[in-house]
């Protein structure tokens, strides 16, 4: 018999150890779930404004950044087409110039060949005159 009440007792007391932990674990969740709502509240009234203010500011303040690197980046670029253009015209130029001298160059050698042929023309019709006329 005083084994049976023993079992009895062991029984029982392990059945309301399993209730006391499945209380203490419903409690502890309730007080979870009481801080989160409260904290949560905390966050949307104060915190959660605040946050968004900042996130606000921060994304304007990033989209200025970004607009002014892309300004200075617009910038340079075309500062660097207008140097390129600057040595493309002045190569154009040059060639121009290469060009007029190699012009002028040959002009004067047609000239000078132009005038050595008809001074043998000349020549040559002076010999046949002055032979006509001696004959």
């Amino acid at each position: 018999n005083n084994n049976n009440a023993t079992k009895k007792h062991s029984f029982k007391l392990t059945k309301n150890m399993k209730c006391t932990k499945k209380a203490e674990m419903k409690s502890k969740n309730t007080g979870k779930k009481i801080l989160s709502d409260e904290t949560l509240d905390s966050l949307k009234n104060t915190d959660l404004i605040s946050l968004r203010t900042r996130c606000e500011k921060e994304v304007k303040r990033r989209m200025e950044l970004i607009h002014k690197t892309l300004l200075a980046f617009y910038d340079h670029a075309e500062d660097q087409y207008r140097v390129s253009v600057a040595s493309h015209l002045r190569t154009l130029d040059e060639m121009i110039d290469t060009y007029d001298a190699m012009l002028c160059t040959m002009e004067r050698d047609f000239h000078e060949r132009l005038d050595t042929v008809r001074a043998n023309y000349d020549d040559e019709k002076q010999i046949m005159i002055d032979k006509f006329e001696a004959d």
